[in-house]
């Protein structure tokens, strides 16, 4: 159902490590790393990009432990005093630099300076 078919072109270069990941189902052996099958981008999207790149990426890849820490310390680890998020001040502050812009059409008159410009014209074409 999902193979052979490309979906994604990736913007940036991968390594020739990823090309058995992201290009399952295509028999191409001279394609470029950065597109991505049918098939692999549905598994990506389904277990998730973080645990692609530890599959790839075992070395230098972050433990699972030390991810949920990071996610624990959360905005206290980025020197914000522990406060608390507050929705309403920052729905607030999205509201005020929510601009609202009046939509004008650049095709208004197009049709009256269509006809115009033929009634101008000649009433016989040269021919």
């Amino acid at each position: 159902m999902l193979a052979g078919f490309l979906v994604v072109k990736i913007p940036f270069a991968l390594t020739e490590r990823f090309k058995q990941l992201t290009q399952q189902g295509i028999g191409v052996a001279a394609l470029d790393t950065s597109y991505v099958s049918s098939g692999s981008w549905y598994m990506i999207a389904q277990t998730g990009i973080m645990r692609v790149l530890q599959l790839v990426n075992v070395g230098s890849a972050v433990s699972e432990q030390q991810m949920m820490q990071m996610q624990m310390m959360g905005p206290m680890a980025g020197g914000a005093g522990g406060q608390a998020f507050n929705a309403k001040q920052a729905f607030a502050a999205e509201a005020s630099a929510l601009g609202v812009t009046q939509y004008a059409s650049a095709l208004l008159e197009t049709e009256r300076e269509l006809l115009a410009a033929a009634r101008a014209l000649p009433a016989t074409l040269p021919g």
